[in-house]
């Protein structure tokens, strides 16, 4: 599951040290264009819970509009609180184009944490989820920010990387559903009491696993870019010491309605360096990118333009989860950034450039 943002932010409990473990990467991942354009039932969208302590699921967006504004959502139920079961928490965030930051972070615990089994239909706090392929209502509220936005679906629902990682000889397992690998988002934002219309592009998930991403993630990196026909979605994973393969991760590429890859086999190389003030971690600034597979060709390069915010994820823990936390992780940030992309897009006997606006963000634990 995909576990950006505070569900990567609330999993930071250290595993047991065990000899080096190979993670088995998507395996029964097919990259036929029937399958990666056959969509997922809508039992992937609903909730998937499990006792185990280190179960946790979340439902993410991230979306942009064509003056340069972002939003950010993410709706979680976890076993991850140490007192508490199937806690929920909502986490919300604009970035305005002129360099504001507004967020908002809430927790709850079971009784106002609820998601339906069998379908999309979540309700944390005074936030909720709903809908069915390819539409779904995004209305959520913590703070004094709220979001009322519709997602209508581009491309197919599919699996990230067209299946799971698999940990433990299968005993555990991380997995991410994605809603909406592009969608034309709709609706609006408000913050402080004043309301904006809010029209552009976005990418929803729901993630869901029996492992805890920093158990196993010392960075992880997505990003999304749109431009009203084409979309490459990544994920790129630097794994711990203790793991096999070092590095796992994915990449998406759809284009007017149909998805062309889904895979694990790219390349996602860092040219440039910057860092990151606060903090003092140094992140890649620019990426070179290349896939080759039976349907596309993509080559081309990443550029973070702007960190629009670096969060100390301690703190914005509750006071439990922190302690716990600070005994095992003496630093964990959280960047998230404006930038673009320039790929070379060879598909369908065609060659052309796939340029725009994009987002991401990196987790260092």
């Amino acid at each position: 599951m995909r576990f950006v943002s505070a569900l990567l932010i609330l999993a930071v409990f250290a595993a047991a040290a065990v000899a080096a473990e190979r993670i088995e990467v998507y395996p029964d991942s097919d990259q036929s264009l029937d399958a990666l354009n056959a969509g997922l039932p809508a039992s992937e969208y609903g909730l998937h819970p499990y006792d185990d302590s280190s179960y946790g699921e979340s439902w993410f967006f991230v979306a942009y509009d064509r003056s340069g504004n972002s939003v950010w959502a993410l709706v979680s139920i976890s076993n991850y609180h140490p007192f508490k079961k199937f806690a929920g928490s909502v986490d919300l965030s604009f970035y305005d184009s002129s360099g504001k930051t507004y967020s908002a972070h809430g927790e709850y615990d079971r009784e106002h944490s609820k998601a339906e089994l069998n379908r999309l239909d979540v309700a944390i706090g005074s936030s909720r989820i709903y809908g069915r392929y390819p539409t779904y209502f995004f209305r959520l509220k913590e703070g004094d920010i709220e979001f009322d936005l519709k997602f209508e679906a581009r491309l197919p629902s599919a699996m990230t990387g067209g299946s799971r990682l698999y940990f433990d000889n299968r005993k555990r397992f991380w997995a991410d559903a994605v809603l909406a690998p592009y969608a034309a988002v709709s609706g609006t934002v408000t913050v402080g009491g004043a309301r904006r219309s809010f029209d552009g592009y976005g990418y929803a998930d729901h993630g869901y696993a029996t492992i805890k991403v920093p158990s196993f993630s010392r960075r992880w990196h997505i990003m999304r870019a749109f431009d009203g026909h084409n979309t490459i979605n990544y994920m790129s994973i630097d794994t711990k010491d203790r793991y096999e393969p070092r590095s796992v991760g994915h990449i998406l590429f759809g284009r007017d309605g149909k998805i062309y890859c889904n895979s694990p086999d790219f390349t996602l190389t860092p040219v440039r360096y910057a860092t990151e003030p606060r903090s003092g971690f140094k992140y890649a600034a620019e990426y070179r990118l290349h896939y080759r597979g039976p349907h596309v060709e993509l080559d081309g390069t990443v550029k973070v333009d702007r960190i629009v915010e670096a969060v100390d994820v301690f703190r914005i823990l509750s006071a439990p989860v922190r302690a716990v936390a600070k005994t095992f992780y003496s630093n964990a940030w959280q960047f998230r950034y404006m930038g673009s992309v320039d790929i070379e897009v060879k598909q369908g006997g065609q060659t052309f450039r796939f340029r725009a606006p994009c987002v991401g963000e990196e987790h260092f634990y």
